[in-house]
């Protein structure tokens, strides 16, 4: 049976996984594993039993729902728009959800298996092998997942720069660039952290070798990618804001994705909170809900932002056909009688003319450049959208 944590080994194996944790998460070479892990904490005098496991289950089944429930409906609106069809931005955005939706699992994992929420010495080396191997690949899901989101939300500004400036369609084929090196410098980095890499998702496996494995800087590691990860964060939240706003579309339609882009301010937050939250413990298994609580809010966080541009523009299509379909709105009716010169008796006219003008609250993104008054039949092609046709008629 395996031994508790700091304790002298019970097995061969406990032994290895204490070798391995000196070699790569302590730097030490010249400590015997016989004796155990000896600055490990120990309970205080007259310790009660506590624990947050509960609480991290249930948090993670709560973060799990708000990364899947936004993919997902994305994914429907695309589907059953008839304007709207799947392109590069929601292939980026599945690929991240489905990595976020994994981290939670496996925070749930380290739960169940690894001991996560309770204190170290109620724990033993084999979950403490678990344990580390989960946070080993967290980390790597981490950043690449965060990488892909901004690569989504990128996407969907990049459509919005072709019809600004020329230049802003460079910087975002530049700040697109930059994203991809980003994820591919996580994946190898954090893939590749050890010399041999097996050493830095398995303590035993690394107490197992001859010689200490080659190993980067577990700390410089960490912050240099989540500094990174927040400077282009602040980028990309504020340069959707100045173009958008030298767009001319529908003010209502501006706020609401004003309002989008604030709720990426929270993601941005949350990476912040998290280099703020950054701790050093001897208590790891108790300790790292500190960071694990703005890891996932910026995962949810993410995925949400990306999306919501899309569910908007369904949900806002859909109002806008519904209300076409009833008459209108009250509004609407009230401007179609002053343009027509009609009498209240004239409902179908009415709402004739409301269908005609693409200018509504309720236009959709994928109509952002394609609103206002126009004298002739026009076509756009909007990269991931379909070809949509706007046709003016005038009384």
């Amino acid at each position: 049976m395996s031994a508790f944590y700091g304790q002298p080994p019970n097995t061969p194996r406990d032994a290895e996984i204490i070798q391995g944790t000196f070699w790569v998460d302590f730097r030490i070479n010249n400590l015997n594993a016989s004796g155990g892990i000896p600055f490990a904490p120990a309970p205080p005098p007259g310790y009660v039993h506590e624990d947050r496991q509960a609480a991290i289950i249930g948090g993670m089944a709560l973060v799990l729902f708000a990364i899947v429930t936004p993919t997902v409906a994305r994914v429907i609106a695309r589907c059953r728009s008839a304007e709207m069809q799947l392109g590069m931005d929601d292939w980026t955005i599945m690929l991240a959800a489905n990595l976020a939706a994994v981290y939670p699992c496996v925070q749930m994992w380290m739960v169940v298996q690894g001991g996560g929420g309770r204190h170290s010495w109620e724990n033993n080396y084999e979950q403490w092998e678990k344990f580390v191997f989960g946070l080993s690949l967290c980390r790597l899901l981490f950043f690449v997942t965060v990488g892909l989101i901004k690569i989504s939300i990128t996407l969907f500004v990049r459509r919005l720069a072709d019809r600004v400036s020329r230049f802003w369609r460079w910087a975002a084929d530049i700040f697109l660039v930059t994203l991809v090196l980003y994820v591919l410098a996580a994946l190898f980095w954090n893939s590749l952290f050890c010399m041999p890499p097996k050493a830095w998702f398995s303590r035993q496996y690394a107490g197992s070798l001859d010689t200490p494995p080659r190993c980067s800087d577990d700390i410089t590691n960490a912050r240099v990618f989540s500094i990174i990860h927040i400077i282009q964060s602040f980028l990309l939240l504020g340069a959707p804001i100045v173009i958008v706003w030298n767009v001319k579309i529908n003010t209502n339609k501006k706020r609401r994705l004003f309002a989008i882009w604030i709720a990426g301010a929270v993601t941005v937050l949350g990476g912040v909170l998290q280099q703020i939250a950054f701790v050093i413990t001897n208590d790891l298994f108790w300790q790292y809900t500190s960071i694990l609580r703005w890891t996932t809010l910026d995962l949810a966080m993410g995925t949400l932002t990306a999306s919501l541009p899309v569910l908007d523009a369904y949900i806002m299509g859909s109002w806008h056909t519904a209300t076409s379909v009833l008459g209108g709105t009250s509004s609407e009716r009230r401007a179609a009688r002053l343009q027509l010169g009609s009498e209240p008796t004239n409902v179908r006219m009415d709402t004739l003319a409301s269908r005609n003008r693409v200018k509504s609250d309720s236009d959709s993104t994928q109509n952002i450049f394609v609103g206002g008054n126009r004298a002739s039949d026009e076509e756009y092609h909007l990269g991931d959208h379909k070809t949509v046709r706007v046709e003016e008629r005038h009384a």
